[in-house]
């Protein structure tokens, strides 16, 4: 049987001067940390990464924050008793928008915070905060849901592991929270994908020039701007430069694909690591492949890690 191996190779760091610690968002599945330990911190979705997994990336030294979807349930079906919060659907996403003073959503939750940070993760980053402006008309409904934001921001921190928090955006209720605001990050400042048709575009100078605007108003309160914008993995070198730009203006870049299902540049370019190899299925099975056997071993004695496919 033939084996066939592409041998990835490695991309060499690129290590700004006088930079914040890098930042990675992965929403993938992650079957291995080898990539993930190149960075000082990990956004994940807590359902894809194991307790060991975590404890791998906490030896490595990097900080590991679980995804919190605040404003919206992304599930297609909600609860029985989720069912009267949702007053509205995000059509870009499919998701359902929650009224943010339920106590229904709010128990529901702490419930999962309190669920992710038992398991040892560092801290949460708190997804779609605005996400009340689906269903807000007047400024009286706008304010009642910020206090509410609020309320559930500074009882997050509250939870017995004190877990540091992400924000993204959320600016309208920063000054009415008590908590401490580990970093505030905003996505496409320069570039933005659109989930509907899949597809990449620059942004407006007017919206970038608002969105520079309210991260101003963060940094004047000391507190780290994280700036998320979408470039795909297949272009390493516009993403390595609209990294550059983004610290050239103070802020901790992060630019990936539009899902967030790469590794991607921040004060850091990634370092492949798979190895990719081949195999026959009509003679067996993954497991007892010589891809997998002969490959496996040595592969990953080197830090790297083998991918068979058929």
């Amino acid at each position: 049987m033939r084996l066939t191996l592409l041998l990835l190779i490695s991309i060499t760091f690129n290590v700004f001067a006088k930079t914040p610690p890098s930042i990675v968002f992965y929403y993938n599945d992650v079957d291995s940390v080898r990539e993930l330990i190149n960075y000082d911190r990990v956004v994940v979705n807590a359902n894809l990464i194991t307790d060991k997994q975590i404890q791998t990336l906490h030896t490595a030294g990097s900080l590991v924050f679980a995804y919190l979807s605040v404003g919206e349930y992304d599930g297609e079906i909600l609860p029985s008793t989720l069912a009267s919060a949702s007053p509205a659907k995000n059509e870009n996403w499919q998701s359902h928008a929650m009224m943010l003073s339920s106590p229904a959503w709010q128990k529901h939750l702490l419930a999962e915070a309190k669920k992710v940070t038992k398991r040892g993760f560092d801290g949460l980053f708190l997804d779609t905060l605005d996400s009340y402006y689906l269903f807000t008309d007047s400024e009286k409904e706008q304010t009642l849901q910020q206090q509410a934001l609020a309320k559930i921001i500074d009882s997050l921190y509250q939870l017995p592991t004190h877990p540091k928090l992400i924000l993204n955006r959320g600016f309208e209720v920063i000054p009415q929270i008590k908590a401490p605001i580990y970093a505030v990050a905003a996505e496409s400042l320069y570039d933005s994908y659109h989930p509907v048709d899949q597809t990449y575009h620059k942004v407006s100078e007017s919206d970038r020039n608002w969105l520079a605007g309210k991260l101003a108003e963060v940094k004047a309160r000391n507190i780290e701007t994280i700036a998320i914008d979408y470039i795909p993995a297949s272009e390493r070198e516009r993403q390595k430069d609209a990294a550059q730009r983004l610290l050239d203006e103070g802020y901790t870049p992060y630019i990936s694909d539009g899902l967030l299902y790469e590794f991607g540049t921040s004060t850091i370019q990634p370092v492949a690591k798979r190895v990719l190899g081949f195999y026959d299925s009509q003679y067996g099975a993954m497991n007892s492949s010589q891809c997998h056997r002969m490959m496996a071993m040595p592969i990953e004695y080197k830090g790297y890690v083998p991918d068979c496919k058929m």
